[in-house]
């Protein structure tokens, strides 16, 4: 009885305690499309979605290089999320709810900072955390978002993304499945009396 609900117990950790999935975004790696389109995809380890640039100046690509991910919108844009001439974003929605844990920059400059959205609510204004972590939250998108610098054009937010890791909403255990594991255990403490008996 105790190895049957041992099993019970190692099952239970397994539908609730998937392994996060590391996503890396250096030279395009973890896209689907080898090219630069305004929306790319991506899958690993059974998480899929999308990465959409946005722009408030216009239209953008989803642009990659060595350093990872940005946006691009042509002309004398470079190809990071960047502020300059406007606000630049890149949005990540999946297929699925996940379990947003980090998302990580790189090529930042001294004043570099961010706002980011989960599921459409800013959850931070101007950060420079780096990785930055989500507090393990369930979602199905966020946002990485450089703001525009004003008439102050040294202040401007740019870079790349890098790293994001996600991993499976967790699955809940139905109510139905809580009293039999209650009755299973109920059953085995007679069976132990009986045996004392």
């Amino acid at each position: 009885m105790k190895n049957f609900l041992a099993a019970i117990g190692v099952s239970f950790l397994l539908t609730n305690g998937a392994n996060a999935v590391t996503f890396e975004f250096a030279n395009g790696a973890d896209l689907l499309t080898p090219t630069w389109v305004a929306t790319n995809s991506f899958s690993k380890g059974g998480i899929s979605g999308t990465v959409t640039a946005h722009a408030a100046a216009g239209s953008g690509v989803v642009s990659w290089g060595g350093p990872g991910i940005g946006v691009y919108t042509g002309g004398p844009d470079d190809t990071r999320v960047d502020g300059m001439g406007g606000d630049e974003w890149l949005t990540f929605s999946f297929d699925t709810a996940v379990r947003l844990i980090s998302v990580h920059m790189r090529s930042l400059g001294p004043g570099d900072d961010w706002d980011v959205y989960v599921d459409g609510t800013k959850i931070a204004d101007e950060s420079t955390q780096n990785n930055f972590f989500f507090g393990n939250v369930i979602a199905t998108s966020f946002t990485i978002r450089a703001d525009d610098p004003g008439a102050d054009v040294s202040e401007s937010d740019d870079f790349f993304i890098f790293r994001m890791r996600v991993a499976p909403a967790p699955v809940p255990l139905p109510a139905t499945g809580i009293l039999l594991i209650g009755g299973l255990g109920g059953l085995g403490l007679l069976r132990r009396k009986k045996k004392r008996a």
